[in-house]
C-alpha cells in the first residue's frame, strides 16, 4: 500500500499562500487607488468649447500639482505656470458631467449676484457642467522634476483632528457642515 502524502511547499501554498496573497492584492490595490486620485481634478467650465476646456485643463493641473508636490504654492509659481503651459500632453483622460449646484454653490451664486439674468434662467434647474481630468501620474511627476519642483510620493499621512469650540459655555466638538472648510482644504493639498 502507497501513500501519498503532499510535499511540505505544496501544503504551504494551498493552506497558508492563498489567503494571504489575497491580503497582498488588496494592500496594493488600496494605495494605487489613493495615488491615483491625486492625480485627478474637476473643474467647473461654461461650456464644452476647445478654449475654455484649455484653461480648465491648466486650472485642473494646477490643482494636481498642489497635491503632488505638497507646496501650496507650486502652481503658481514661475516654474509651476510651465508646467500647467503643457497640461494637455499630460492628460490621460477627461470628461464633461453636468451636476446640481449644492447649496454651498447657490449661496456662491447669490454672493455673485449677476443683474443680467433673467426669468427664464431662473425657471431652468440650477445644474453646473464639470470638467474631469485624470492626468498621467508618471508624466506629471517627470515635469515637475524637470520643472525644479517637489514630488510628495503617494503615501500621506492619516490625519486625525480633533476641534473644539466654547460658545462662552461647555466647549463642543466641530463636526459636519462646520468642519467642510477643513476637510475640503485636505483634500485639495492631498492629505487623508
Amino acid at each position: 500500500m502507497t501513500v501519498s502524502v503532499p510535499r511540505f511547499s505544496e501544503f504551504c501554498l494551498t493552506k497558508f499562500a492563498k489567503p494571504w496573497l489575497a491580503v497582498a492584492v488588496l494592500c496594493i490595490a488600496f494605495p494605487l487607488q489613493a495615488a491615483s486620485d491625486l492625480y485627478s481634478a474637476q473643474v467647473t467650465v461654461e461650456d464644452q468649447s476647445p478654449e475654455v476646456r484649455e484653461d480648465a485643463l491648466q486650472k485642473a493641473l494646477g490643482r494636481v500639482i498642489v497635491r503632488a508636490s505638497g507646496d501650496p504654492d507650486a502652481a503658481i509659481s514661475s516654474a509651476g505656470r510651465e508646467v500647467t503651459a503643457r497640461a494637455r500632453q499630460l492628460v490621460q483622460q477627461f470628461g464633461y458631467k453636468r451636476v446640481p449646484l449644492s447649496e454651498a454653490d447657490e449661496e456662491d451664486a447669490q454672493e455673485n449676484n449677476r443683474p443680467d439674468r433673467n426669468a427664464a434662467e431662473e425657471e431652468e434647474p440650477k445644474t453646473k457642467l464639470l470638467l474631469r481630468v485624470r492626468f498621467n501620474a508618471g508624466a506629471v511627476n517627470s515635469a515637475l522634476r524637470r520643472a525644479g519642483l517637489p514630488v510628495w510620493g503617494s503615501e500621506r499621512p492619516k490625519t486625525m483632528l480633533w476641534l473644539a469650540q466654547s460658545n462662552g459655555g461647555s466647549p463642543s466638538i466641530i463636526n459636519g457642515a462646520q468642519a467642510r472648510p477643513l476637510q475640503k482644504t485636505a483634500q485639495a493639498r492631498g492629505v487623508p
